[in-house]
């Protein structure tokens, strides 16, 4: 099963708790079920102004992206990546797709960062580790969004 917000994003707490209730529709549906994998999917827009950006090198923004050799680049105007590997600290399997996206506000620039961090090994039997496993999962895509950007963007967040 899943459980999806759009933004306004109120919090990880507000989307536990509709998930924890989804969790006990689902087992009046299906029964009860081991899982097989347990993930968060964050999909996150960047907007950066025009301003900002204008003359700049994306790695101002995000830690990862693509490298275009300078003697063939004139500006990159689109890309698309994504990456799957494990998590340092905890062995999560993660894949990260980033890329433009189409803005949504004027005068803006907008990259995509789409982290999916999945727990496919180790799933407890009982609900409730499964909510334990959950938040060490998040944890794990903390660190990684952390590490993927820059203070330019966190300076954008405030």
């Amino acid at each position: 099963f899943a459980t999806a917000r759009l933004a306004p994003y109120p919090g990880w707490e507000a989307l536990r708790e509709i998930a924890e209730v989804n969790l006990t529709g689902a087992k009046k549906v299906i029964g009860r079920r081991h899982p097989s994998r347990i993930g968060v999917r964050y999909i996150n827009r960047i907007d950066i102004p025009w301003s900002q950006l204008d003359g700049r090198d994306l790695g101002e923004f995000l830690k990862l992206g693509v490298a275009l050799p300078r003697d063939i680049d004139r500006g990159m105007s689109a890309y698309s990546l994504s990456v799957e590997f494990r998590e340092k600290e905890t062995d999560i399997k993660v894949v990260v797709r980033s890329g433009t996206v189409v803005p949504v506000l004027i005068d803006h620039f907008s990259l995509m960062l789409d982290l999916d961090l999945i727990l496919d090994r180790d799933i407890p039997g009982r609900p409730e580790g499964w909510w334990e496993r959950l938040d060490l999962v998040r944890k794990a895509k903390n660190r990684v969004f952390e590490a993927s950007i820059t203070d330019k963007v966190r300076e954008l967040f405030q």
